[in-house]
């Protein structure tokens, strides 16, 4: 996973989009405008890449955490109501943790478990309102993958 690349970082970032305009924007797009400052995002996956080449091979969880904190934290997405100018307060910490999923699912070669809309919820709630560092959202993805391989062994 340590030669994950801008341009995967780019399809991670395509899907997950797609992923939000369908879950989230079922409403008249023309009311709503989706924005990506893409130099702000590429800031996002270079922070990331800095901070991983000091592990000499991330795993995957810890490669999915650090791109979802610099995302979170430099937050390159926005949307915006064209009624009232009203913008979606917390993007970017749903579309982190979905650049994470992604990623994951991407590295284990299939979809990833299904997560609880209360734990995607209060999830978003504490990226948004809490400190985090990129080790605490590793930890986070780490759980994740957990989940992932512990009910892929149950279905066996």
């Amino acid at each position: 996973m340590s030669n994950f690349t801008m341009e995967d970082a780019k399809y991670c970032a395509e899907q997950v989009i797609h992923g939000i305009e369908r879950t989230f924007f079922q409403v008249s797009n023309k009311d709503l405008s989706f924005f990506i400052r893409i130099e702000i995002f590429e800031e996002s996956v270079l922070k990331a890449e800095q901070y991983l080449k000091v592990f000499k091979n991330p795993n995957l969880s810890k490669v999915a955490g650090y791109y979802s904190f610099w995302i979170r934290k430099l937050k390159p997405f926005y949307v915006r109501a064209k009624r009232n100018n009203n913008y979606i307060t917390d993007l970017n910490e749903i579309f982190a943790i979905l650049f994470g999923l992604v990623l994951i699912s991407q590295g284990v070669k299939r979809s990833i478990p299904k997560l609880s809309k209360k734990f995607l919820n209060d999830l978003v709630y504490s990226l948004r309102y809490h400190t985090f560092s990129p080790q605490s959202v590793t930890l986070i993805f780490e759980l994740i993958l957990e989940k992932f391989f512990i009910e892929k062994h149950l279905k066996k």
